[in-house]
């Protein structure tokens, strides 16, 4: 289970920059509970540059935030991601609509054609926005065969959030797998190409070296112990 941020949902609703700044608090820690629980918050790269209030976008509202907070938010947004357009599934002919509004080329418009190809995807929106209401229902008109209607879960809070995480717990079945989980959740364990391509992994049968004690987030490796801090 992956989410993508509804762009949408930032649309200069905003009246402050102080109610902003809320917002972004609750946004931050939805990703860090996502993170810790090995699954990512996709973004898309023009959200960087959005509309927060009526006069004032993204770029200059962030100078509102603490100096901490500012650099979390701006290096996700711009330099860490993951970004849902780097491998879209929707292209730019596809007619995506909420009633009737078009939502092509957004994230509102890349999780319902997610969901299907069997990709579970769930959004995540700003709040307050015009976007409070789950799930959110997608037309997806194709030149071919009958249009489609799409539900997509949609959240806003933290507890909500949570509830879905657990509902669709991280599997890890493969070092693929496992090396994706690692670098989202344990932020401060170091992870080398050797390890993993001709390292103690090489050649091994994932099952039969691997076990994840969940509850301590650790990983053993033959009975090597190594314990990473999860994101708070």
């Amino acid at each position: 289970m992956d989410y993508l941020v509804n762009d949408l949902s930032l649309h200069g609703q905003f009246h402050d920059v102080a109610a902003f700044v809320r917002a972004v608090d609750n946004l931050m820690e939805i990703r860090g509970e996502i993170n810790r629980l090995g699954s990512a918050l996709y973004c898309h790269r023009k959200l960087k540059d959005a509309q927060v209030t009526p006069e004032i976008s993204m770029p200059r509202a962030v100078q509102g935030l603490p100096v901490d907070k500012r650099r979390a938010l701006m290096s996700w947004l711009v330099n860490v991601g993951p970004y849902w357009e780097d491998a879209r599934l929707h292209t730019e002919d596809d007619y995506l609509a909420v009633a009737g509004n078009i939502v092509t080329d957004t994230g509102v418009g890349e999780a319902p054609i997610c969901i299907s190809r069997d990709l579970l995807r769930e959004l995540v929106s700003f709040s307050p926005s015009n976007w409070q209401t789950t799930p959110i229902v997608v037309d997806w008109v194709r030149e071919e065969g009958e249009p489609q209607q799409i539900h997509v879960p949609n959240h806003w809070t933290l507890d909500s959030v949570k509830t879905s995480l657990e509902s669709h717990p991280v599997v890890i079945d493969s070092w693929a797998s496992l090396e994706a989980h690692l670098r989202l959740s344990c932020t401060r364990l170091t992870l080398s190409f050797w390890f993993f391509e001709s390292g103690p992994c090489h050649g091994e049968g994932f099952h039969h070296v691997f076990r994840c004690f969940g509850s301590h987030n650790s990983v053993e490796f033959s009975g090597m112990v190594r314990v990473c801090q999860p994101i708070h």
